[in-house]
């Protein structure tokens, strides 16, 4: 039996032009992939890369790309995954150990970020490794360390604005108003950075000012860099509220009362519930310091599943709220807090009680509840206009505080989460402790007994040096868990209280 062959090729040949073609197809895709990462522009270059991996599955160059771009969107799981994979496929190529430190250092994990990122960069010195390997040191309370990393990344860019924040924000302490930082940053600022080093470099200048005890100026340079910040991660004003609206409206009480949801069977889980800057880290870090309870930080683990495979019926007109399913799959209630319970334990080294402070759970506490009919949570809440001049003040990592750097803005939120927190009150009766920052910082060992009577857990005297435990922390709370609690920040908005009206109205409506 014969076939016509009208372009003269044997199979092997037409196999290898076909293999050629789409490997120079590959290449020209990955030059234009790239240029898209170099300019940041993730969503465009993101689909040219699945077309060349399409392609090209082992295409080391569009690996890496989709690795920085998964790592960019906070999806260490993904980057590091491929990231590794890059490693097993090509063992030396260049900076892959220091791409998988970078990522390691992302996802909180600090000790074996700090074990690839050492040889890395001795072999291949690279100012985003230093400056990834600074933040591992510094979240593991080695300041020392951490200083004379971001020093070497600053020796190979000396005006990148991200480590000069860094350094000027959380290393250094400005003494006088002809420290030379003041001048080096005003000249940066000159030369019409991008939006987000226009943050980054005001949001340092404030620092800076505040040091010195100049807080108009201070607060002169705060506004610009929220509002350049805000412009950097293209916020959508007022979304999360009608989320939280929408969360409080279908977990109703009416639903509570009806619901027969059959949940996972554990006392172990204990979630804070709080906004950023109101004490969570705090708290879990007290906690942490007893002998019966693990804390196991800002993990995603819970957001991860309860978004990705929950689903609950409409109920009462109102479509369930919480899912983002990517994938369609689905878990019962039962299912993820098995699942969770797993990561938990694995985490937290099965503890009497283990304490997650995700932001996040502020929002679950409805579904959290169903899942795990025996958790605890605890609250704790702040004087609202030190908590949200915090909240304004700081420059954080991602988008998902978009809210935060607008004051009016910031105050609705504030009320949004109050109501939320209140309906969380109402309808898991005994459930929820509600504690004060404030009280913490005045009489630790009353709350603390407090606390740990909630949990049904005995006194240990050292939840009293709860800076003494050998803990990462990767918030902008780090520096005060490290030393004895203080009371600097109590008060604090009133020193930029001509500048709050926005805040305070906002608060009043």
């Amino acid at each position: 039996m014969t076939y016509l062959n009208l372009s003269g090729q044997t199979p092997t040949q037409h196999m290898m032009d076909q293999d050629a073609h789409a490997k120079a197809e590959a290449g020209r895709l990955y030059d234009i992939a790239k240029g898209h990462i170099d300019r940041e522009e993730y969503k465009t270059a993101n689909p040219i890369i699945e077309n060349i991996l399409t392609l090209h599955p082992t295409h080391i160059g569009a690996m890496e790309l989709k690795a920085i771009s998964a790592y960019t969107f906070g999806d260490t799981e993904t980057a590091l995954y491929i990231a590794r994979e890059i490693k097993k496929l090509q063992p030396l190529y260049p900076g892959v150990d220091i791409l998988i430190g970078r990522i390691l250092v992302k996802a909180e994990q600090y000790p074996e970020a700090v074990t690839t990122l050492e040889p890395a960069l001795a072999k291949q010195p690279y100012d985003e490794g230093f400056s990834a390997l600074s933040r591992a040191y510094f979240y593991l309370g080695q300041k020392p360390k951490a200083e004379e990393s971001l020093r070497r990344a600053m020796a190979i860019t000396p005006d990148k604005a991200e480590h000069i924040y860094m350094y000027l924000s959380y290393l250094y302490q400005v003494t006088e108003t002809n420290d030379p930082h003041f001048a080096r940053l005003h000249k940066l600022i000159s030369e019409s950075p991008t939006d987000m080093n226009s943050a980054y470099l005001h949001y340092a200048l404030f620092k800076a000012f505040q040091d010195i005890g100049d807080y108009d100026r201070a607060f002169e340079s705060l506004q610009v860099g929220a509002h350049a910040k805000r412009k950097a991660i293209h916020h959508q004003s007022g979304h999360l509220e009608r989320w939280m609206d929408d969360i409080r409206t279908y977990f109703s009480a009416d639903f509570f009362e009806n619901q027969h949801i059959q949940g996972y069977d554990t006392e172990q889980p204990v979630f804070i519930l709080g906004m950023p800057r109101s004490g969570t880290t705090l708290l879990e870090q007290i906690l942490h310091a007893h002998p019966d309870i693990s804390g196991i930080g800002e993990e995603r683990r819970l957001s991860e599943l309860i978004t990705e495979f929950s689903s609950l019926p409409e109920y009462d007109g109102k479509p369930y709220p919480l899912r983002r399913s990517r994938s369609g799959a689905y878990l019962p209630p039962q299912a993820i807090g098995r699942e969770y319970m797993h990561f938990m334990n694995k985490t937290g080294n099965s503890a009497k009680r283990i304490v997650s402070k995700s932001i996040a759970h502020r929002l679950w506490a409805g579904m959290s509840s169903l899942i795990f009919p025996g958790a605890r949570y605890i609250h704790i809440h702040r004087d609202p206009m030190d908590m949200c001049l915090s909240c304004f003040a700081t420059n954080f990592t991602g988008a998902a505080q978009g809210y935060t750097y607008d004051l009016a803005e910031l105050g609705t939120h504030y009320k949004t989460h109050t109501r939320l927190i209140a309906h969380w009150n109402d309808v898991l009766p005994g459930r929820i402790l509600n504690v004060r920052y404030e009280d913490i910082v005045k009489d630790t060992e009353t709350q603390a007994r407090r606390i740990l009577g909630f949990l049904n857990l005995p006194w240990d005297d050292r939840c009293l040096e709860f800076y003494k435990a050998e803990k990462s922390v990767s918030t902008a709370s780090v520096d005060q868990v490290r030393q004895p609690i203080y009371d600097r920040s109590v008060g604090r908005w009133k020193k930029y209280e001509k500048h709050l009206a926005p805040l305070i109205e906002a608060l009043k409506e």
